[in-house]
């Protein structure tokens, strides 16, 4: 195996280690809900109904699931299905409500969550793509080697 090839199966390897570590890193010091690939801290202040725009999603997973099974939208206390919605005048990257037992909690912005597959699609597909143009290359450049080697 070449040093080239070497370099990119490590590189491969410390990516998927460290994407697979980043699920572990989710704080579990408050409630939380995930929206997007934002992390929101639910707070205990409540919001009036009248301060509520549209349902903007909702629990789709309890982050205690298998790594293998994180959604879009997970929370560490809510049950599936809890409502988000988003609170008028203020933008959905800072807040958002969240609905539960008929009250209106707001939950604040606290970071964005690493592990985020949807938002990784257009930087890991071409780098694979290219890691594969560049490995082809260096496998054609060997083969002409090994045939003019032949040949002379």
């Amino acid at each position: 195996m070449t040093v080239m090839n070497k370099v990119f199966i490590g590189l491969f390897l410390l990516l998927l280690i460290s994407l697979s570590i980043s699920i572990f890193l989710l704080e579990w010091e408050y409630s939380f809900v995930t929206m997007e690939g934002r992390m929101y801290q639910v707070t205990e202040e409540s919001l009036e109904e009248n301060a509520l725009g549209d349902l903007i999603g909702q629990v789709t997973a309890i982050a205690n699931t298998p790594p293998d099974q994180y959604h879009e939208n997970i929370s560490n206390h809510y049950p599936i299905g809890t409502p988000y919605y988003k609170i008028i005048r203020v933008p959905v990257e800072d807040a958002i409500a969240i609905k539960e037992n008929g009250n209106y909690y707001k939950a604040i912005y606290q970071k964005n969550v690493i592990f985020y597959w949807e938002k990784l699609y257009p930087y890991v597909i071409p780098i694979i793509f290219l890691g594969v143009l560049v490995l082809l290359y260096r496998f054609r450049i060997n083969i002409k080697k090994v045939y003019s080697n032949s040949l002379s």
